[in-house]
């Protein structure tokens, strides 16, 4: 589980085939926020011992940096507010 502080609030960061990263309040389980970048579904992610930078890679072969640590709270569609455990139970392609 990776769970750095985006400012200053514990975050949980969750990706799979839907080749997007999501970002999730720990506390509520809502989504703060959703990164996009990939050609392909995401495998695999790390965090910066600092929490401020969270690496990703793809199936794409491609290696992203995401600098979580400045990102402000998205507004994020009703319809993309689902339950943050589904990602962990997606079904693959």
């Amino acid at each position: 589980m990776l769970m750095p502080r985006l400012r200053k609030e514990p975050t949980i960061a969750s990706a799979g085939a839907d080749k997007t990263i999501k970002l999730w309040k720990t506390d509520t389980g809502t989504m703060r926020a959703r990164l996009w970048g990939h050609l392909e579904k995401v495998l695999c992610l790390a965090y910066s011992p600092d929490g401020k930078t969270l690496a990703s890679g793809s199936g794409d072969t491609t290696i992203a940096l995401w600098a979580v640590g400045m990102l402000e709270e998205q507004e994020v569609e009703e319809e993309d507010e689902e339950d943050w455990a589904d990602d962990f139970w997606e079904e693959e392609d």
